[in-house]
């Protein structure tokens, strides 16, 4: 009866909170704040649903309601909350922790893959450099033998930038793949590019030769 008592008290006060205040935003707000003062799951959720349809574009109400949603168990409102939130916030590495967070939701809790494919995608989008963001969307692309998104995400990857010896890496990476689509050119860029942060790099340079002289380009060969 007491917990009953509690959840009628914070749905009392999300609603004299709200109707008093007159932006969408500040409804939310005190939504949230109302949510926080219960202990009753259902209620709690409720109540931040309320919050969210009120204000979709509000910073925390979509992110908190996904919190109430994993607490109760329900992954997949709970993934899509998440990224709710991120659409909402405009902080790009925090958009990309958001999705990167419901996509792990999606693939290990849900197990809905091509959802989980979607939220990297949009993670990348907003910060290919946060966590394994990166990686784990390559292996998924890979396994999907999508070369052209791949060679798409690799120089996404390396116009963020980082260490040379990672750039290089990259380069080399983005090298093997565009042979592997028959972008002889491209290959060629990106090995130039991989010596120009490191001259001495034996395989860059062995690779570069190979496909200049089976380019023609002579003047390319002669260079490396």
């Amino acid at each position: 009866a007491r917990e009953r008592g509690e959840a009628g008290l914070a749905r009392k006060a999300a609603a004299a909170l709200a109707s008093a205040l007159s932006s969408p935003d500040e409804r939310a707000s005190a939504r949230v704040r109302a949510a926080e003062l219960t202990s009753d799951a259902e209620t709690k959720e409720s109540i931040l649903r309320e919050a969210v349809q009120s204000s979709p574009q509000h910073p925390t109400a979509a992110e908190a309601l996904a919190r109430a949603c994993v607490a109760r168990g329900d992954d997949a409102a709970a993934a899509e909350a998440l990224e709710a939130a991120a659409k909402a916030t405009e902080v790009r590495g925090r958009a990309a922790a958001l999705l990167d967070e419901a996509a792990k939701l999606w693939d290990e809790k849900v197990g809905d893959a091509a959802r989980a494919r979607a939220a990297l995608e949009l993670a990348s989008e907003r910060d290919v450099t946060h966590g394994d963001v990166f990686t784990r969307l390559q292996g998924i692309l890979e396994t999907a033998g999508d070369r052209e998104r791949l060679a798409q995400l690799l120089g996404a990857r390396i116009s963020a930038g980082g260490e040379p010896a990672e750039l290089v890496a990259l380069y080399l990476e983005q090298a093997e793949l565009r042979k592997s689509i028959s972008d002889v050119t491209g290959a060629k860029a990106s090995l130039r590019a991989a010596l120009g942060l490191e001259p001495e790099r034996i395989e860059a340079k062995r690779d570069q030769a190979e496909l200049c002289h089976k380019d023609e380009d002579s003047r390319g060969a002669a260079e490396v």
